[in-house]
């Protein structure tokens, strides 16, 4: 048991089921909601896709020459979160760097364009362009 500041004993049982009001009112709010709130995802991943297409930082590469292991790690991460991520099958250059076959890049320009650049801001040894 705890005793609230107003006095009142606030038991488990109250608390889950003042947990489980809760859940149960959250759920059937979204259900009365739900066209609107679809209608809101889907714009949110166009406007990702805008945005993306309008940055400056359009695209991050995961390099394969400076840490394999770390790169694939963190490109399959990004993947189990629904970010597109795709590999170089050649040798590239970008922004005046030569890349390795195998180095991982991924376009802010998709879905989950906002996700991949909110992630990667401010993180250093990633390269963009």
């Amino acid at each position: 048991m705890f005793e609230k500041n107003t006095g009142e004993l606030l038991t488990y049982f109250n608390t889950v089921k003042r947990q489980f009001v809760a859940s149960i009112s959250t759920a059937e709010g979204a259900a009365n909601q739900r066209e609107k709130l679809l209608g809101d995802f889907y714009q949110y991943q166009v406007d990702a896709i805008d945005s993306g297409k309008d940055s400056k930082e359009r695209v991050y590469i995961l390099p394969k020459q400076s840490n394999r292991e770390g790169a694939h790690r963190l490109a399959t991460l990004m993947a189990e979160h629904g970010v597109e991520v795709k590999q170089a099958t050649e040798d590239f250059k970008a922004c005046g760097v030569k890349y390795k076959a195998g180095s991982y890049f991924i376009d802010t320009a998709q879905p989950r364009g906002v996700f991949v650049r909110t992630t990667f801001t401010g993180v250093s040894k990633l390269a963009s362009c």
